[in-house]
């Protein structure tokens, strides 16, 4: 896929409702709730994957979209069926996040604003991600194991792929005898 993940957003509103079912049953797991929170909210795949633990607030049916500062920028309402999916997934998240601290394992990058500030907030339950990476990678800066959120290439491949060939507006094909004539040839009729 040529798109930069920014630019996501308008191509998950040109799908039409028979593509995005499409895409939904072509994934499982936490790509498939993360396609369905991205479909059902005003939330891009860049904010939906950096969501943490906390900010989102089932209780209210909300998530609080944060800037790369960790300052709040605005408030989605999540749809009840996908606030109870979110749930389950965040029960299994907590109980992942639970092995990950006993093999040291659960540290995730924090805000600028936060680095440094509380120490172990690192590997704090509220800072983990929803929708994590497989596996725990070197940071580069400091040499410890972090956890970061999934690659947007895992969803993206997947709405890249062709959908049913009459849901876009095609071109016509045209033959020579029905191509405009170029303007030089139109020029010599004159």
């Amino acid at each position: 896929m040529k798109q930069p993940v920014g630019e996501m957003h308008g191509r998950v509103e040109m799908m039409s409702a028979t593509e995005r079912d499409q895409a939904l049953e072509s994934l499982s797991g936490q790509k498939r709730l993360l396609a369905r929170l991205v479909f059902s909210t005003e939330l891009n795949l860049t904010e939906a994957l950096r969501l943490r633990v906390g900010d989102v607030d089932l209780t209210r049916g909300q998530i609080v979209v944060t800037d790369a500062s960790g300052c709040a920028e605005r408030f989605v309402d999540l749809d009840p069926s996908l606030a109870d999916r979110l749930s389950t997934h965040l029960e299994d998240l907590e109980q992942q996040h639970r092995r990950n601290l006993e093999n040291d394992a659960a540290a995730v990058d924090l805000p600028a604003s936060m680095q440094g500030m509380f120490p172990g907030a690192e590997s704090a339950w509220v800072w983990q991600y929803v929708f994590p990476a497989d596996t725990a990678t070197v940071d580069l800066r400091s040499g410890s194991r972090k956890r970061y959120p999934m690659h947007p290439r895992r969803l993206l491949d997947i709405l890249d792929r062709p959908t049913a060939p009459m849901s876009r507006v095609q071109e016509p094909v045209r033959d020579s005898a029905t191509r405009p004539a170029p303007l030089s040839d139109l020029e010599n009729l004159a």
